[in-house]
């Protein structure tokens, strides 16, 4: 009788992700799953509810996990700036002229020794309104 139980919330659960499309409750469907068979097997609550807890909550650190790596992808990759040339106006502040306009900068690694201005530089990432800048291009004149 309770492994009819187990698999009916199953059940259930399946259905509510089919609804609202959250991979957390597939995992709770898991646990009740695994729950269910070690009922048919006819162990005991204890048994039926550590298996119903242990399965979900793994499921459900997985999900997370994988869900963290995925938003942990940089926005840069998306970002048409990232990869075009700027031109150095000064050092201190670090300028940059880059769309018409100058742009606060900084390094990505270190200054190269031979930084001057209006040498051509590769816009490596953003931070907030700051480009960071690195790869030396050419010096222009």
């Amino acid at each position: 009788m309770a492994s009819i139980i187990w698999f009916a919330l199953t059940g259930l659960l399946v259905i509510a992700e089919l609804m609202l499309g959250s991979l957390y409750l597939l995992a709770l469907a898991l646990g009740t799953l695994a729950a269910g068979l070690v009922a048919y097997w006819e162990y005991d609550l204890s048994w039926q509810l550590v298996t119903a807890f242990g399965l979900s909550a793994l499921a459900a650190w997985i999900v997370w996990l994988n869900r963290r790596s995925n938003q942990a992808a940089p926005e840069a990759m998306d970002d048409p700036d990232v990869g075009q040339s700027v031109v150095l106006v000064s050092l201190n502040p670090l300028l940059v002229h880059y769309r018409g306009a100058d742009w606060q900068a900084e390094w990505h690694i270190n200054p190269p020794a031979q930084a001057q201005s209006g040498t051509e530089y590769l816009i490596i990432a953003k931070h907030a309104n700051r480009l960071v800048i690195g790869t030396h291009l050419s010096h222009s004149s």
